[in-house]
């Protein structure tokens, strides 16, 4: 019997790998290790029956001939069989993309070399062999590729993986399918675990290098470390991070790299653990948490290359000019020694700089004598000698420039250009790569080396993590299909001015939310990686929009001729001085201003800058949470910091029908159980509950809050009863009813808010409404609807017949949201209809004869001209009347001939 398998905990590269090595051996059996990752497991649930394998207890180890390991060579990694290594007769092949460790085993057949997956390794066997790939296979391969390269985007990247992934999708991959399990959303531990990494990073320069460590407890273990340790590194740019988790009497630690200086598996191996340079791991038993730190520290010091800085690429001695100096003299400098940037200096201190750009521009409109004082820019990017490459490249890219000076004690000592970083970064790979050929292309005996080929991919089929996972198109297409086109040209335009401009432009919150829902949402808010409030001014100048803007929040809205309303803001973070507080802002990137948001399904963007138009950018797992249907907060203390998120989050459950996750709700009641929610402004809950109010069904919203406490909390004499819902729920017929037949609008939150209110006296309704400073105008309509309804429903519930002119004067001066409170609280239907006759019909009936056809009656001037007008209008609503012929006739025959002249 011939055996596949690979280590515990088995990832996708690992499962991708057994599935390849089946093809390449395809009578031997495939044994699955136990455990395997959160990841693969969901996976198998859905999609397990495509692979045939069988658990390790039901093979007879005294029965198996060959053994073929893939993802691993360690002799500790692989459970029982590694009984069989070193067994008489035993063959062994491995596959494996991992550098050697102490620990490998000696195999007589395989490959092993350097690559970013495994899978990549057998993919390429399998073409070179010819051997056939369905595209469900191709998909699972594609899927370990994409995992342990961090969808191609890792520094473990290389040719072959490209190469492979290429290939796969030539042969039906599909990303779309894969994109869910790659772009996962946390589970609830998982992303407790994630803030805590947040909240307990510390930073460490060791050898020039910055070191993220995370040193955090958990009561039991969390399954899937690696998923928020990514969402960490990424939200956060990170190169180097190593957490220890400690788990009851188990200290796990996970290690990642980005840069060439930090082998984590060389870092972690004196502890016992392994993987690859840029990915690590390692199981530690028994041991003190402070003393691991403390070896892992000194290990660090031991292991990381000294990292190049500043003053090992820059350019010296620094060639310079003077205030003084001619426009003439500096381009005879910058020829003669073939630079393009010229610092200016006065008694040693640097006052400005001069491109070559500029000295040419000047001198073809002036003589080239005039000094350069008057044309030097003063606005210089100085940095230390001892600052890291990677922190260069980032504040030329913050303040794009091409060019630092580079000072030491204020003194000029060098200067960097951005073909200075290039070439040093491209040395440092070099090296890498020449340092690592001991074993990146060793082979098994019985193997032979297949010739292969760079393949290059289109652009929109390779996204980094934190994407879509898929192609932009998708979405572009949604855009195309859901947005009228007058508004898609709007944002396509914004998408260029803001490319032309050096920014990144975003639509961002519900839209993309709705958009992905299949619900119309034309509410658009756009963000913008660089000054929202300069892009805003340039989009209305050129669609001829009127612009207001709040430059305290950086934020601007504009109105399209056409009514289009447009919200722009600058991309920013957010800071709550204290709970409950509105928050401080500060400029930031696009994942920190979706991180200050309120749920993840509130964090997606969708880029439409014309070179990535249409791309989903989804950091959090929103769509995952939209596909589970759940309400989650994105850190712990989300409510702390706004507790108005509670009404929203509850809001949100039930407008889709979600379901708030397990660990909200916890955070949702100890928010209430602290007091903190009582620290809210009264006039900001007053908002939040007439957007609840305003709800299709509010009522299941409403139940919600009493649930949780929460209404009570707002006024501790509300209560939701079975009996007002069943009112608010007939409230809809009602307003449809009205709408219909009259075309007008009503407050629909005030009426409602008139229901739940029932069961208050009148001084406790007057109470709620001071508290919660309602405008004049709507306390008047709480209070008179209060009132009113019951005189109302006495007053018309007569079986008796009763004149239209009665019931207009009984209702006329009664507001129509307490009209329509009535409605809802009568139960005898003849109440309803003579209510709705009045605001469908009654209400709108107007006289056609006015004070001068009076006159002109011979009626003299006097304050009975009311009186008769109104007498008229009677007989209208009657029905004694129905045109101003009648209605003369009927003023001659009804006043007295006194009242003439």
């Amino acid at each position: 019997m011939k055996v596949i398998t690979t280590h515990p905990g088995m990832d996708f590269d690992a499962l991708a790998s057994l599935v390849a090595a089946k093809k390449l051996y395809p009578e031997a059996k495939i044994c699955l290790p136990t455990p395997i990752s959160s990841e693969v497991k969901q996976f198998m649930a859905i999609y397990g029956k495509i692979i045939t394998h069988l658990p390790a207890e039901e093979i007879e180890l005294a029965k198996v001939t060959q053994l073929i390991l893939v993802d691993t060579r360690w002799i500790n990694r692989i459970g029982p069989f590694r009984e069989l290594v070193g067994k008489e007769g035993m063959k062994v092949h491995i596959y494996d993309h991992h550098p050697p460790h102490p620990n490998d085993i000696r195999g007589d057949g395989g490959l092993c070399q350097e690559a970013g997956a495994t899978t990549s390794i057998l993919t390429r066997i399998l073409r070179e062999r010819k051997i056939p790939i369905t595209p469900i296979e191709a998909t699972l391969l594609i899927l370990g590729i994409y995992e342990d390269t961090g969808s191609l985007s890792f520094a473990s990247t290389t040719p072959l993986d490209l190469e492979a992934a290429g290939f796969l999708l030539s042969q039906g991959a599909s990303l779309e399918l894969i994109s869910s399990f790659l772009n996962r959303s946390l589970t609830e531990r998982q992303m407790a675990l994630f803030n805590d990494f947040i909240e307990r990073a510390k930073i460490r320069i060791i050898n020039g290098v910055e070191v993220f460590i995370i040193v955090t407890e958990v009561d039991e273990f969390v399954g899937g470390l690696s998923l928020p340790l990514h969402k960490f590194i990424d939200l956060k740019n990170l190169e180097v991070v190593f957490a220890l988790i400690k788990a009851k009497e188990r200290i796990y630690v996970v290690a990642r790299s980005r840069t060439l200086s930090v082998n984590v598996s060389e870092v972690l191996s004196p502890l016992g653990g392994g993987g690859h340079n840029f990915a690590a791991s390692a199981l530690i038993k028994e041991q003190d948490i402070k003393e691991v730190e403390e070896r892992l520290h000194d290990l660090l010091k031991e292991k990381i290359r000294p990292r190049q800085t500043v003053r090992d690429v820059m350019s010296f001695p620094v060639r310079f000019a003077s205030p003084r100096t001619s426009l003439k003299e500096a381009e005879d400098l910058m020829t003669k020694y073939g630079i393009s940037t010229l610092p200016v200096l006065e008694e040693g201190r640097v006052v400005g700089i001069v491109s070559r750009e500029k000295v040419d521009h000047v001198m073809a409109h002036n003589s080239g004598k005039a000094p350069l004082k008057s044309y030097l820019s003063p606005k210089v990017f100085t940095v230390s000698p001892q600052l890291s490459l990677k922190k260069a490249q980032e504040i030329m890219m913050d303040e794009e420039t091409r060019t630092l000076l580079v000072l030491d004690n204020e003194e000029l000592v060098g200067i960097l250009s951005g073909p200075d970083l290039l070439q040093a970064f491209h040395k440092d790979a070099q090296g890498f790569r020449h340092s690592e050929s001991s074993f990146s292309e060793r082979e098994f005996p019985g193997s032979r080396e297949p010739q292969f080929s760079f393949v290059d991919l289109p652009g929109d089929k390779v996204c980094p993590r934190g994407t879509s996972g898929g192609k932009g198109q998708v979405v572009r297409d949604l855009l195309e299909k859901k947005i009228p086109e007058r508004i898609r040209k709007v944002l396509e335009q914004g998408g260029r001015i803001a490319q032309r401009m050096g920014f990144r432009a975003f639509i961002v919150g519900g839209f993309v939310r709705d958009l992905l829902m299949g619900i119309e949402n034309l509410d658009v808010d756009l963000v913008i990686e660089g000054d929202g409030i300069e892009f805003a001014t340039e989009l209305a100048r050129q669609l001829k929009g009127e612009l207001k803007r709040h430059r305290g929040f950086g934020t601007a809205t504009i109105v399209l001729p056409h009514g289009f309303k447009l919200d722009v803001a600058t991309s920013r973070s957010e800071f709550y001085p204290s709970p409950a507080a509105l928050p401080q802002v500060k400029p930031a990137p696009l994942t920190e201003d979706l991180a200050r948001r309120d749920f993840t399904v509130n964090t997606m963007a969708i880029n439409i800058n014309p070179s990535s138009f249409g791309l989903l950018i989804d950091f959090f797992g929103g769509q995952e949470d939209i596909r589970r249907k759940k309400v989650r907060v994105l850190h712990p203390r989300s409510f702390i910091e706004d507790p108005t998120r509670i009404f929203r989050a509850i809001r949100f459950e039930q407008r889709y029908s979600f379901q708030i996750g397990e660990e909200t709700e916890k955070l949702i009641q100890d928010v209430l159980e602290r007091g903190i929610f009582h620290r809210l402004s009264r006039e900001r809950i007053r908002e939040e509950l007439i957007q609840i109010l305003k709800e299709d069904e509010p009522e299941k919203t409403i139940r919600r809050l009493q649930d949780f406490g929460i209404l009570k909390a707002v006024y501790p004499k509300i209560e939701l009863t079975p009996e007002k819902e069943k009112e608010l729920n007939y409230l809809v017929d009602v307003f449809a009813h009205f709408e219909v037949i009259s075309k007008e609008k009503s407050k629909r939150w005030l009426i409602r808010l008139l229901l739940l209110l029932e069961g208050l006296d009148e001084e406790e309704v007057r109470d709620f409404c001071r508290r919660y400073k309602f405008t004049r105008e709507n306390q008047n309509a709480i209070i008179s609807g209060r009132l009113e309804a019951e005189k109302l429903i006495k007053s018309l519930g007569s079986r008796e017949p009763i004149k239209c002119s009665f019931i207009h004067s009984l209702l006329k001066c009664v507001p129509q949201e307490a009209l329509l409170f009535t409605m809802a609280k009568a139960k005898e239907k003849l109440v309803k209809k003579r209510i709705l006759l009045y605001l469908t019909r009654l209400k709108n009936v107007e006289i056609e004869v006015d004070g001068k056809d009076l006159k002109s009656m011979g009626y003299r001037p006097s304050p009975r001209f009311s009186q008769i007008l109104e007498d008229v209008r009677r007989a209208r609503l009657d029905g004694l009347v129905k045109n101003k012929k009648e209605e003369i006739n009927y003023i001659k025959e009804k006043f007295p001939p006194e009242e003439k002249k």
